[in-house]
């Protein structure tokens, strides 16, 4: 047993009408060794506030918010709270395997170490893309050097977030990982991605709340990419990606990563558009994606008619487009075609059936709790 291990250990969790997660991470940590000795559960203002079992073996606080926070402020409260000399920030939906946590506090013995966490699979029985991230993008089981560490699963000492100053100085709603991520790294601390043992996302997400999730990290990055360099230094690095949706597609017969990569481009270029909107090269991308995917497309209508219910669920009109060379010629790169018969024929109505038999969790699109 390592020295890390002897110490208490706070494990702080967050709900925003996710009680039914949090029930069951309270079942699964059970596993854990060791055990915390205290659970900080952060209620973010649900419709109907968190109520705890009656009994549990740990010493218990709940910190109710009056209002919606959002994830970011959620953690700076329930983290700030926590009395423990090791601190484990577990989001409700986060189930590491039960052999993480010990495997990570080793790792922590070595104080040069801020922070350990892991790249979190997807859940692979959600849904056909759930599916196919887990299959293209689970991680090697290792240990790696890491400049960020996602917000979902975080283990680090106390001693550390008091040198750092936490997350004093965060006011924003998210990010709070990459701010975290920063400050551990100015500090001269490593980070490290414990993917030894996996760790999983087990909530069912919609391909919408993928696509608004991920893009709602990324469009100011890549904005920055497309203002320095032009639109086609980002196609560029697109290219990959729809390499591998077709390799997905030839090898496992499904093209949700085509259909997502559609989605995504259309919804990416209206929100670089939309909060770059006093930049005149951001104004025609966002018409400008829709026109390109719409045109690719073609006369598929049952394609078109299932990304217009989409793009309606992220806000975004399909009628107002207009033509843009760069966005038009990227498609013309690859031989879409079989890929987009297999979809108007075969795969929309395997994702609309999809759609109807599972349960997703439709408040997780919601602005404050869409990250």
């Amino acid at each position: 047993m390592n020295f890390l291990s002897r110490l208490p250990l706070s494990l702080v969790t967050y709900t925003f009408n996710d009680h039914d997660f949090v029930a069951g991470l309270l079942t699964y940590i059970r596993c854990f060794k060791p055990p915390p000795v205290e659970i900080i559960i952060v209620d973010d203002a649900s419709n109907q506030p968190y109520s705890p079992p009656a009994s549990l073996p740990w010493k218990t606080t709940i910190l109710r918010a009056k209002e919606n926070m959002g994830p970011g402020q959620t953690k700076r409260l329930g983290l700030s709270a926590a009395s423990g000399e090791v601190i484990f920030s577990l989001d409700a939906d986060i189930r590491p395997h039960a052999k993480w946590l010990a495997h990570s506090l080793a790792l922590l013995e070595d104080e040069s170490v801020g922070l350990v966490g892991s790249a979190c699979a997807p859940n692979r029985t959600a849904s056909a893309l759930g599916a196919a991230l887990y299959r293209t993008a689970r991680p090697r089981p290792e240990v790696v050097e890491a400049a960020f560490i996602p917000g979902g699963c975080m283990l680090f000492r106390k001693k550390a977030w008091n040198r750092i100053g936490g997350l004093d100085d965060f006011t924003d709603r998210a990010f709070e990982d990459y701010h975290l991520s920063k400050k551990f790294t100015r500090y001269a601390y490593r980070l490290l991605k414990n993917n030894t043992y996996p760790v999983y996302e087990i909530r069912h997400l919609h391909r919408t709340t993928y696509c608004r999730r991920q893009t709602h990290y990324v469009h100011a990055a890549i904005a920055a990419v497309v203002e320095q360099h032009g639109v086609e230094r980002y196609l560029a690095d697109c290219m990959s990606v729809v390499s591998t949706g077709l390799e997905y597609y030839a090898s496992n017969g499904d093209p949700i990563l085509i259909y997502f990569f559609l989605l995504k481009f259309v919804y990416l270029f209206n929100m670089m558009a939309t909060h770059n909107c006093n930049t005149a090269c951001f104004l025609p991308l966002g018409k400008g994606a829709l026109h390109a995917v719409i045109e690719t497309i073609g006369n598929r209508n049952k394609l078109l008619h299932f990304l217009e219910q989409d793009l309606a669920q992220l806000g975004i009109p399909i009628t107002d487009r207009c033509a843009s060379d760069p966005l038009s010629r990227f498609f013309s790169a690859f031989d879409l075609h079989n890929v987009l018969d297999a979809l108007e024929h075969t795969w929309i109505d395997t994702y609309a059936l999809e759609d109807r038999s599972h349960r997703f969790d439709n408040h997780y699109l919601l602005p404050s709790a869409s990250v």
